[in-house]
């Protein structure tokens, strides 16, 4: 019996590779993302603190010209703020891309491995006919000579 060999291995080792790639991809995705989000947190945590800090330092008198510079620092953080939601939706864009792309290539796996699977079965099948006619004919054969040898004994 040969070894089997599938037609199309090498697009189903093709697709493989997309796929592992797109995996890492969106491993990536999903860490940058994170890492936005975490960016994003900090800096609205930071705006809240120096919210509070602004509202003590009016509360105790504080001058004008620092809390201007708080009042600009704060002008600075919402700036910040906007431009990291900007970045995190551009980034939770590219994340669920990343992920369609798996699963594209995951559901294209699939059907060539469903397709490996059903040319292996036809594959045994077709091989398993040639045994039977291989015995068949090798039974035939040997009945045939048996015949013969029956026959050429009940003519002595």
């Amino acid at each position: 019996m040969a070894p089997y060999k599938f037609a199309w291995q090498k697009l189903l080792d093709l697709n493989t590779r997309q796929k592992d790639q797109a995996q890492m991809q969106l491993v990536e995705a999903m860490a940058e993302q994170h890492k936005l989000e975490e960016r994003l947190e900090n800096t609205k945590a930071e705006i809240e603190m120096l919210n509070q800090q602004m509202i003590d330092r009016q509360q105790k008198g504080t001058s004008v010209a620092s809390l201007r510079q708080l009042a600009e620092y704060a002008h600075y953080l919402q700036a910040k703020l906007v431009h990291e939601r900007k970045a995190l939706l551009l980034a939770k864009r590219r994340t669920s891309h990343t992920r369609q792309t798996v699963v594209h290539y995951m559901t294209e796996e699939k059907k060539w491995q469903k397709l490996k699977r059903k040319h292996l079965h036809a594959w045994i099948k077709q091989e398993r006919r040639k045994e039977q006619m291989a015995t068949d004919e090798i039974a035939g054969r040997r009945h045939r000579g048996y015949v013969a040898l029956g026959s050429e004994q009940d003519e002595r």
